[in-house]
């Protein structure tokens, strides 16, 4: 708004003065031929045009975020700085979002893991759980191991899983496979023994020499060989009736008087399969 008021008297402009009174920008021109009241004329401009020098400041600092609280960023809205509220969307600056697989929320225009910085190297991944940095979430995050609270490991030491054969124990300190140490280590169902000799030396197994308590009912014997329950390891112990040879650790029906005879040396085979 432009308003001319003059003090002593009527002022005409002149043609060109009106001429230099308005120019393309609409403000007023002072320029050259001023009426002979000029020097007491008042020009009051009302200043609405941007960049004008009562134009208002901006309300942040584009480069540096001034102006805006430690949870907002300063950033161009239409063309106009303002202060925004962080997210995980847009948090260390205007338009740059937190990784969600190394952050869990944005805290002083920075991305963060729980209380502490985003994750990167060993431990890139964050567990918003507890809030803290780990190697893995899943099993598809190890290459050929096991993702054990957080960690890649060869195997859980809380359950033996990843280990097997002449190696059932995660060792608690190690966490590597290692052979059992006692019966005490060896806890699944079918293989509670830990053998203490031959060919399964250090491995979980049925039963071995000197422990056969798990080989009951149809197979009470313990083949120390292979370390399993079987029917029978011994005629005498195990058999009898009509099937009174132990045979391939199973018990059959005699085939000859000779057979019987090993049992007991007067003894023949009857019709029925029964030494006697």
């Amino acid at each position: 708004m432009l308003m001319i008021s003059g003090c002593g008297g009527d002022h005409t402009n002149s043609p060109a003065d009106d001429a230099d009174v308005t120019g393309d920008s609409g403000a007023l021109d002072v320029g050259t031929n001023p009426g002979p009241d000029a020097a007491a004329d008042a020009v009051v401009v009302d200043a609405e045009v941007d960049g004008g020098p009562d134009a208002a400041p901006p309300v942040c600092a584009l480069s540096d975020h001034a102006g805006c609280a430690s949870d907002q960023l300063c950033c161009e809205v239409g063309g106009v700085p303002a202060c925004v509220s962080t997210s995980m969307s847009e948090c260390a600056a205007c338009g740059t979002a937190c990784d969600t697989d190394a952050a869990d929320s944005c805290v002083d225009r920075a991305c963060r893991c729980g209380t502490e910085a985003s994750c990167t190297g060993a431990t890139p991944l964050c567990d918003a759980t507890p809030g803290v940095c780990v190697e893995c979430l899943s099993l598809s995050d190890c290459t050929d191991e096991l993702c054990v609270d957080g960690s890649c490991l060869e195997c859980d030491p809380a359950d033996n899983t990843g280990c097997a054969g002449d190696t059932p124990i995660c060792d608690a300190a190690t966490t590597i496979c290692r052979a059992c140490q006692n019966d005490s280590e060896c806890t699944a169902p079918g293989a509670m023994v830990c053998a203490d000799a031959g060919v399964n030396l250090g491995a979980c197994v049925e039963c071995d020499a000197g422990n056969d308590t798990a080989c009951t009912g149809s197979l009470p014997a313990c083949d120390v060989t292979s370390n399993q329950c079987v029917e029978c390891t011994s005629s005498w112990l195990h058999c009898g009736g009509t099937t009174p040879i132990c045979d391939m650790m199973v018990c059959r029906a005699c085939a000859g008087d000779d057979e019987c005879a090993l049992i007991n040396p007067g003894w023949s085979c009857g019709g029925s399969g029964a030494c006697g």
